[in-house]
């Protein structure tokens, strides 16, 4: 097995092209990890959830991670690792940034829509 690094040019295209990870988070020493579609744009993510455990535990401890991977097969594929801090965009006060986060995840839904439709 060969392990190489990824510069961060290779993770910022690979954030672009996928839209499907895990997202972490950790309250009173215990962890919690969820599959999530995100939007990714330089320096940001954006998730949109339901109220859940997550929500509660980010509002909490805002620290988070996020992963994502791209598989090629059992022997090749890459990840890339995101740590960052948990913000919430609640209305009315974020009301931008909440259109901005929907009209990016939007776009990425109308792309995987498509191209289940074509597979």
């Amino acid at each position: 097995m060969r392990i190489a690094g990824t510069s961060q040019d290779e993770c910022r295209e690979l954030l672009r092209r996928l839209s499907v990870g895990r997202l972490a988070c950790a309250l009173d020493n215990r962890l919690y990890v969820v599959h999530v579609r995100f939007a990714y744009e330089p320096e940001h993510f954006y998730v949109f959830s339901t109220m859940e455990q997550k929500i509660e535990w980010m509002r909490k401890n805002p620290i988070v991670c996020l992963q994502t991977d791209e598989i090629r097969d059992r022997s090749n594929w890459t990840s890339v690792v995101l740590n960052g801090t948990y913000l919430e965009l609640s209305e009315p006060l974020d009301a931008t940034g909440k259109q901005h986060a929907r009209e990016l995840l939007a776009v990425l839904r109308m792309v995987t829509d498509t191209v289940g439709r074509a597979a």
